[in-house]
């Protein structure tokens, strides 16, 4: 699958939500590690929930095959880490034909808002942020 600015960005995001650190196993990594990735509950062809901050986590290779394998595990530890209120919402917005048309059609302005996102996130740590920092989603 191709790899968008989009998804760039996103990812980027993602993983600077948490400092570089594993949302499964709290390892730690430097700024820019290859070794953690941007992991989806709803795999990325799921347009509509691409570029969800809800749908992505910050897992280490590790955790994330552990997980990817074992959707049972995943599915029990995305119930853990958001809650079925946030699932329920995600699992909606999977099915909506019309947000997955928006995003794609829009994919330039979606990389541009996460990049911004993560500008901010940056600015937040360089302030003294510490843990997680929120980004918001496009819209």
């Amino acid at each position: 699958m191709k790899i968008t600015p989009a998804d760039k960005w996103f990812s980027k995001c993602v993983r600077a939500r948490t400092n570089w650190t594993c949302e499964c196993c709290g390892k730690g990594y430097p700024e820019g590690s290859q070794g953690l990735h941007c992991s989806h509950y709803f795999g990325r062809r799921a347009y509509s929930v691409r570029f969800d901050p809800m749908n992505a986590f910050a897992h280490c290779f590790g955790c994330h095959q552990k997980l990817g394998s074992n959707p049972d595990d995943f599915q029990a530890w995305a119930l853990e880490t958001l809650g079925q209120q946030k699932l329920d919402i995600l699992r909606e917005k999977r099915e909506n034909i019309n947000l997955a048309k928006d995003y794609k059609k829009n994919l330039k302005d979606v990389g541009k808002h996460y990049k911004l996102e993560l500008e901010a996130i940056e600015a937040a740590r360089a302030g003294g942020a510490s843990g997680r920092v929120e980004f918001i989603g496009y819209a």
